[in-house]
């Protein structure tokens, strides 16, 4: 008789308990012109993971809006800012949204990918605005930039953007990797405005977005592989032995 024992294995994978991306410091604002005179500004400086938050400078009629998701999971974080906006069009009016640095730390080995785009529709045909959507990632710590592009356009009519491409210049890649005991800047800038005159007007939408992957360790892994070779020998072994059995 062929007796079958089974067990189980626990693998505790890594020497961390939990990812961590944490964030140091944040300076996000929106931006609207309400009146030739004036304009309103908000501004968001919240630091917690996880954070689902609307920023909103607004008076109904012109507004410029950032929906700031930053959301976890156990390998992963995402900084995620939706943004919607609508300007006046007499002269310098503006809607724009930005973050001037949402600086942060990664506790072990980690990936980004950032991505982007800005949309904006005109209310009409004048000339005179100016479309503006950038982002750079900046590694303090040692003085280097990982990723910096700019775009920005003065006359054509409903422009669109998109994070790495030619319309603007780019350094390195919209993906690289994060080390441990870096500090990192993530900074953006996304703005229409009746530049150098007046226009009819213009709404804005886009989103930018900053995803973090932790790397899985090495080790941990080499040590699944090993455990899975094992338990194929040993299925193998318990196989030939009931077939040997069979023919006796």
């Amino acid at each position: 008789m062929t007796r079958i024992v089974l067990f189980a294995l626990t693998v505790f994978a890594g020497a961390h308990a939990a990812y961590s991306v944490s964030i140091q410091s944040n300076l996000a604002v929106v931006t609207s012109s309400i009146e030739p005179s004036g304009f309103l500004q908000e501004i968001f400086v919240g630091t917690t993971i996880p954070t689902d938050s609307p920023l909103e400078a607004s008076n109904s009629e012109f507004f410029s809006i950032n929906q700031i998701s930053y959301t976890e999971s156990a390998s992963q974080v995402i900084f995620s800012n939706t943004l919607s906006q609508n300007r006046p069009g007499y002269p310098g009016a503006i809607a724009s949204a930005s973050n001037g640095s949402l600086a942060f730390t990664v506790d072990t080995l980690s990936t980004y990918q950032i991505a982007g785009f800005f949309t904006i529709t005109d209310a009409g045909i004048d000339s005179g605005r100016r479309v503006v959507l950038s982002s750079s990632l900046y590694d303090d710590t040692n003085d280097e930039t990982s990723f910096e592009n700019t775009q920005e356009s003065y006359s054509q009519l409903n422009e669109m953007f998109v994070l790495g491409e030619s319309n603007g210049d780019t350094i390195n890649s919209l993906t690289g990797s994060l080390s441990p005991g870096v500090l990192y800047q993530w900074n953006w800038n996304a703005l229409t405005q009746a530049f150098g005159g007046s226009d009819e007007g213009a709404s804005g939408s886009g989103n930018l977005t900053l995803t973090i992957t932790s790397v899985p360790d090495s080790g941990s892994t080499l040590t699944l592989l090993a455990f899975g070779l094992v338990g194929m020998a040993a299925l193998k072994r318990l196989r030939t032995d009931k077939l040997i059995g069979f023919k006796l």
